[in-house]
């Protein structure tokens, strides 16, 4: 298990002022947010899912020795990444794992619920890639909103 060491926003490895994935946010009613883009609500997902890894561990350092299957359903696409944020850090906490990179895959059934079917690759953990321990997303000001090109999402998690 991996102990918090509060991670400054600058030694995060894939924090850039025009990273087109996401941006993390200064002035926070928590711990840490991100707000995450994508053209597509699956890549929306994928980009979210970097933004929380990259507080995590040291993301360009993982390798993909590992590999955990994701299965969710919600009423709602909102409900649907609350769910997957919340799960990638259960399923990294639980599995001792960090992750580096998701594939996201959703769609509709017959009774209008949202599926997500992901994968996520990864190695065990290690302390010297490891950042900070994200305790859990939180609901302030959680957010997705569509746009002309795209999507973007605003996430909050706590340390």
């Amino acid at each position: 298990m991996i102990k918090s060491k509060r991670t400054k926003k600058e030694d995060l490895d894939t924090h850039k002022k025009d990273n087109p994935k996401f941006k993390y946010l200064d002035d926070l009613p928590s711990d840490a947010g991100f707000v995450a883009f994508g053209e597509t609500i699956n890549e929306l997902f994928e980009n979210c899912a970097t933004a929380l890894l990259s507080l995590i561990a040291k993301i360009k350092e993982i390798k993909k020795q590992r590999e955990i299957k994701i299965r969710l359903e919600n009423e709602s696409v909102e409900g649907l990444l609350y769910d997957f944020l919340s799960t990638l850090i259960s399923e990294s906490e639980i599995n001792e794992l960090f992750f580096s990179k998701v594939k996201v895959q959703i769609t509709k059934n017959e009774k209008r619920k949202f599926l997500l079917r992901a994968e996520a690759y990864g190695e065990n953990q290690n302390q010297k890639k490891g950042l900070n321990l994200v305790k859990a997303i939180t609901l302030h000001d959680f957010s997705i909103n569509k746009k002309n090109n795209g999507y973007s999402a605003k996430i909050f998690v706590d340390l």
